[in-house]
């Protein structure tokens, strides 16, 4: 039997590629449908506070995610612990949204820590929605949650 070394995740492998390969991963992604994030919406107009200002994709890679998010909040964040992805994220968004979305390069966990996210883009309880899409079970789940519930909005 040939062993071929460990199994590196997919992360870890494509945090050193160039930005054409963001591109390509970006288009061919799946990705939920537009009814996913209008049962996010429904919900989130029917529930506690309907506000609309800010949302937080948590795990956002190059943003393909926060991206879609713009449609239905004025300001977007999007968080990640890999760099390079954040870095390409920033380079495929169009310029006329680039206002509007701040990636930030931080683990969930400490999302909620002093200096972390700025107030005026969803830090110290200002954030509307925390969206959390496929990096949940990659997370130390209590101290996330705990960071996430501190950056809500009450």
């Amino acid at each position: 039997m040939t062993v071929h070394g460990p199994d590196i995740p997919f992360t870890a492998r494509a945090t050193h590629q160039d930005g054409d390969f963001w591109a390509k991963y970006v288009v061919s992604r799946p990705s939920p449908p537009e009814q996913f994030f209008d049962i996010i919406q429904n919900y989130h107009g029917t529930h506690g506070n309907p506000t609309t200002d800010i949302a937080h994709d948590v795990g956002t890679g190059p943003g393909n995610i926060a991206m879609r998010l713009l449609r239905y909040y004025n300001q977007v964040v999007g968080s990640d612990v890999h760099e390079e992805a954040l870095a390409a994220g920033a380079k495929l968004l169009p310029a006329d949204l680039r206002r509007r979305l701040t990636f930030i390069h931080s683990p969930a966990e400490e999302l909620a820590n002093d200096g972390v996210v700025d107030p005026a883009v969803g830090g110290g309880g200002q954030t509307d929605l925390v969206l959390v899409s496929e990096c949940m079970p990659l997370l130390d789940a209590p101290r996330a949650l705990a960071a996430f519930g501190r950056l809500l909005r009450p």
